[in-house]
């Protein structure tokens, strides 16, 4: 699975960087890759190979496009597992999701459940302002 990362300065895409990718396992916190290089694409954007990738997980990123970047320029992080909640959804996109509070409730044809937390992107549970989804 390719991993992406776009990168850009004032607005502008960055090329000619070195950023480098930690990939963090949810479950347990273990470190998967801790500061591989990345690959440049072209117009900012930057890729790593991800080949131990497990769609039966959840993982969370930050690439670190280096000091050439200001702060607020330099990392980018993502906290879903793409791959994962695509499988979700073509499994459960025919079934009935019900929001209740910060939980969601899918349930597929067969009618198994799945439940996940709603989240706000400070992490706090949410049913109005959801920027992830974590699995129970």
């Amino acid at each position: 699975m390719w991993l992406l990362s776009y990168f850009a300065s004032d607005g502008v895409p960055k090329t000619g960087l070195s950023p480098t990718l930690t990939v963090i396992k949810v479950d347990d916190d273990s470190i998967i890759l801790n500061g591989v290089s990345m690959v440049e694409i072209s117009n900012g954007f930057y890729k790593y190979n991800f080949t131990t990738y497990d769609p039966k997980e959840d993982y969370v990123m930050i690439s670190d496009g280096g000091v050439a970047l200001s702060n607020s320029d330099r990392y980018v992080t993502s906290s879903n597992n793409l791959s994962s909640d695509v499988n979700d959804l073509d499994r459960f996109n025919k079934s009935s999701m019900v929001i209740t509070g910060t939980d969601l409730k899918a349930y597929d044809g067969d009618g198994t459940l799945q439940e996940w937390d709603l989240e706000d992107s400070s992490g706090d549970p949410s049913d109005i302002d959801i920027y992830h989804r974590i699995k129970k």
